[in-house]
């Protein structure tokens, strides 16, 4: 699908789309839980969609009716036998469920894009050549079996956060107590913890020891009814307008949330400043609209960038090569980005979104500025949607063609 932008201001007030962390958090808890859980307010974009259909796969009664989500849980006991589950291009299901798959007794298979699959799963990796299970990667899939048995885990925190809620989610069904060991800082820490506080409402603690999380095993999941709270981290790619002169307000956002990305404000503020330092090491997916929005305000220079590599697309290089065609000049190394400022102009090509969904909403902040056309942008199906039919309705100028 290509848009085509024209100049214009966007103004208006909009809720924020519901968190697709904290619904993938919610699905899986519900999965697990003994009873009936009630998830309100969620939006089925491909990522939550490919979780659901796997709940249902992994045993859960599963109903959808408007926003809310239904699930009679499997109380812990997952499936016997070969199961193949279909992640299409989620990152966050797929390093979520390969410590559960690793509870059953059989082979599973989690299919996923090539793009998926090329993301890193050291973590996994090194705990499956500790333990003598299998994981096998392939081009489209990840192969695994073998029985995962409780005890220290050696983790390194400087990859995703998204291995340690994968063994939050698992460890605590085993029978005897672990400990995750971190033998790395940390990155996107609020995320980690925003697992922690999600998995108390259904009944499954952890606690910070040092270096690490101790976690009790023989413990149950219980069902719990869950309103997902809005995504700050959308939020972002909605209140950039506001950095070009526009004023949008987003309602639905919890100031208390665990979520990291609620700093955004804040470093949008940052980028008033003449060429500020910005550290993306906790927040890596507000990346691509900080480039942006330093690319028609004042430049920055961006630390703790390294991990954007490996997202749906490598969105250093991504934003580089499609900065470019404003006349913007972004250079790379591996664990900064320096965006220098510039007159923007209308590209004499379309840009690309990469099949990136973060990358397409950040280039429709500077599409609002200089109009232009832009290709592969259904990838906003992956996480928002309805996020054009949002931004035409705060009065962006914007056509879809097929």
């Amino acid at each position: 699908m290509r848009t085509v932008f024209e100049p214009s201001r966007a103004a208006g007030i909009v809720m924020a789309p519901p968190s697709k962390s904290l619904s993938h958090r919610a699905v899986l808890s519900a999965l697990l839980s003994h009873g009936t859980s009630r998830i309100e307010n969620t939006v089925l974009s491909d990522d939550l969609e490919a979780m659901f259909e796997a709940a249902a796969v992994l045993g859960a009664e599963t109903g959808k009716e408007g926003k809310t989500l239904t699930l009679t849980g499997i109380g812990g006991h997952l499936p016997e036998g070969d199961l193949v589950l279909n992640a299409r291009e989620s990152g966050s299901m797929m390093r979520f469920l390969i410590p559960l798959m690793w509870l059953r007794n059989g082979r599973t298979e989690i299919l996923g894009t090539p793009r998926l699959l090329r993301r890193p799963q050291t973590v996994y990796e090194d705990i499956a050549k500790d333990q003598g299970l299998k994981l096998e990667i392939k081009q489209d899939r990840i192969v695994l079996e073998g029985r995962l048995k409780p005890g220290i885990f050696n983790v390194r925190g400087d990859i995703s956060s998204q291995f340690i809620t994968g063994l939050l989610f698992a460890l605590p069904l085993l029978d005897q107590d672990s400990t995750i060991r971190f033998t790395t800082r940390v990155e996107s820490f609020p995320y980690m913890e925003l697992t922690r506080w999600f998995l108390k409402d259904f009944g499954v603690t952890s606690s910070m020891v040092p270096a690490g999380l101790y976690v009790p095993g023989n413990q149950h999941f219980r069902a719990s009814d869950a309103l997902i709270e809005g995504d700050w981290s959308q939020a972002a790619y909605l209140e950039s307008f506001n950095v070009i002169g526009g004023d949008v307000s987003v309602e639905g956002l919890s100031d208390y949330s665990y979520q990291g990305d609620r700093i955004f404000r804040t470093l949008f503020k940052q980028l008033e400043n003449k060429h500020p330092e910005i550290d993306l090491t906790d927040t890596p997916d507000l990346g691509p609209v900080l480039f942006a929005a330093a690319a028609v305000l004042n430049g920055s220079h961006f630390t703790g960038t390294h991990r954007l590599v490996y997202k749906e697309s490598n969105r250093m290089n991504a934003m580089k090569e499609e900065l470019a065609k404003f006349g913007v000049v972004m250079e790379v190394t591996e664990d900064d980005v320096t965006v220098f400022p510039a007159e923007v102009h209308t590209p004499a090509v379309p840009v690309n979104s990469h099949s990136d969904h973060r990358v397409a909403m950040a280039l429709s902040l500077i599409l609002s500025v200089t109009g232009g056309i832009m290709e592969e942008a259904e990838t906003v199906k992956k996480s928002f949607p309805d996020f054009f039919d949002v931004i035409q309705s705060l009065g962006i100028k914007v056509s879809m063609e097929e």
